[in-house]
């Protein structure tokens, strides 16, 4: 073989190489990326299932909510998504309520303990009734501020759970929408650390109160 030929050959053999190199490393990173939107998809999948059983009866909520907790970001918006407006708010629940409600509920309690115990708080036009149960719910609703009311407030003791205001309610999902807005690619959510299972769903630590515009 002559010394140009050899050399022509050579060449070739090195380019072909290289070619097969470049077309596994593309295979390889095609292989990756597959694999990566899988294990996305199945964790998307798996948050989408935590969050569509909250509130319902006899799941364990607050195991739930404490996976959330580990994927705060992602588990944020499945979670804003489920806010809604509840019928009836004037009316006072006593002990569990209809499953819709519930997991309204427990789609705001997720959402206050992933982002370590936030909460809004909303303005309303509506005026409380003179009876004993109306004057209890403005208590209640009224508790961590005496300007705004928060969308749901507990009576510990007696089981009992009072609704905002129509008015409010739209406030402050509407808040959450916005928040989460400004908040969606943020990694610094500061979840709550183990807290008494009895204690962080009637607490706020961080109230966010909505102007009255």
């Amino acid at each position: 073989m002559f010394p140009k030929e050899a050399t022509r050959t050579l060449t070739f053999t090195i380019i072909k190489r290289a070619v097969i190199h470049l077309a596994l490393i593309g295979l390889f990173a095609v292989l990756a990326l597959a694999q990566t939107n899988g294990k996305i998809q199945t964790n998307q999948r798996v948050l989408g299932e935590d969050v569509r059983r909250l509130g319902l009866p006899g799941n364990d909520d607050f195991a739930d909510v404490k996976r959330l907790a580990r994927t705060p970001a992602a588990s944020a918006e499945l979670l804003v998504s489920q806010l809604s407006v509840l019928d009836h708010p004037e009316r006072t629940l006593v002990g569990d309520g209809s499953p819709r409600v519930e997991h309204v509920l427990w789609s705001f309690l997720a959402l206050r303990y992933i982002t370590g115990g936030m909460d809004f708080c909303a303005p309303t036009r509506w005026k409380f009734g003179t009876s004993y149960e109306e004057g209890v719910r403005d208590y209640w609703l009224h508790f961590y501020d005496k300007s705004c009311v928060v969308f749901f407030s507990d009576w510990p003791s007696h089981g009992r759970t009072y609704i905002a205001p129509f008015d409010a309610q739209q406030a402050i999902i509407s808040a959450w929408r916005r928040w989460y807005g400004h908040h969606r690619e943020d990694s610094d959510y500061h979840p709550l650390v183990n807290p008494p299972a009895h204690q962080w769903p009637e607490s706020v630590q961080k109230l966010v109160r909505i102007s009255n515009e």
